[in-house]
């Protein structure tokens, strides 16, 4: 595979150790971690938000410094939140930034999203699923080199959780690379490699079947293996002694 973007991250104290992450045209990564343990950080400086990656190049340009309107063309962010302020169409959402010869591209989403009877209706009158299959059509709309995923399965039904992985896999089968955050770890089977993130830290890079036998994801998670399942581990007892 070809190396498609290199990402050098700074220390943001609290939040992210400074990190290195090369990822491969063609790859659909899970990034997992506890609640606080440097998803979202990672995934905003591999976006270059909050200026803290120190090197960041995606096909070979460096995403810090190209032109406002290449941007999109290299890398889309969707970030966890579902909200849509203003009452803008579903069909003028997921066209924002694309020319207006490319409303085949629009049509041709709103059809992969199953958006179209949704349409000409205000976004922000929608369910929080819906205005995330919104949000994704307008992430995919410019056909972006990385696509950057902070919680995307949250708040969708069975049938739009399998039917965005298999999306995701699709994206990913003709040439781009997609990081997904998840908390769903039964989930990573889907994936073709899984970063962990614990404590700020990337602490493991590993294949979906080698990270579920990790000790590395039973202690970031505080949860064993039972079975086809997991347990919990019990908090240490206050009141006990060291």
């Amino acid at each position: 595979m070809t190396s498609l973007m290199n990402v050098k991250a700074a220390t943001v104290p609290g939040r992210l150790n400074a990190t290195d992450i090369l990822v491969e045209a063609g790859q659909l990564i899970a990034l997992i971690g506890p609640n606080g343990s440097g998803k979202t950080s990672l995934l905003r400086a591999c976006a270059a938000i909050d200026g803290n990656a120190t090197a960041l190049e995606v096909a070979g340009e460096d995403l810090r410094t190209v032109p406002p309107a290449r941007r999109p063309r290299l890398l889309s962010y969707v970030p966890a939140s579902r909200d849509v302020v203003w009452p803008i169409s579903v069909r003028d959402i997921v066209g924002l930034g694309l020319p207006n010869s490319a409303s085949d591209r629009v049509d041709d989403l709103l059809d992969l999203l199953e958006l179209r009877s949704l349409a000409d209706r205000p976004a922000d009158r929608l369910s929080t699923g819906e205005r995330a299959r919104v949000l994704l059509a307008r992430a995919l709309a410019p056909c972006p080199h990385v696509l950057l995923l902070d919680e995307p399965l949250s708040n969708l039904d069975p049938y739009w959780v399998l039917r965005l992985l298999e999306l995701l896999r699709g994206i990913a089968d003709q040439g781009a690379a997609v990081i997904a955050a998840l908390h769903d770890i039964e989930r990573i089977g889907a994936f073709d490699r899984v970063l962990l993130m614990n404590q700020g830290a990337l602490v493991a890079d590993l294949r979906p079947e080698a990270m579920t036998s990790s000790p590395l994801l039973a202690d970031a998670f505080r949860l064993d293996r039972s079975g086809q399942g997991w347990t919990f581990r019990q908090p240490a007892d206050p009141r006990s002694s060291p």
